[in-house]
């Protein structure tokens, strides 16, 4: 995965509009890097699922705070 240029993060701050958008976009980040280093053909065991399940909503939830406005604004424009 390659990083995001310095422009595109703060392009995605920008649009977000709240004051921790920073933050969540590095946590956001992280947890995708996480994501892309599972091997997916591999049976996880079972703390290992719930630590993806928890991953999961969590890239959900900042993936919504932070690209919920680019998404309107992305709707409209159609």
């Amino acid at each position: 995965m390659e990083p995001r240029s310095r422009k595109d993060i703060e392009r995605i701050i920008k649009e977000a509009g709240y004051p921790s958008a920073a933050a969540d976009l590095e946590e956001f980040d992280a947890l995708l890097a996480e994501e892309a280093s599972v091997d997916p053909s591999i049976e996880l065991p079972p703390d290992q699922k719930e630590r993806k399940a928890t991953r999961e909503r969590r890239l959900k939830f900042l993936g919504q705070q932070l690209f919920q406005k680019a998404g309107k604004k992305m709707r409209r424009s159609r």
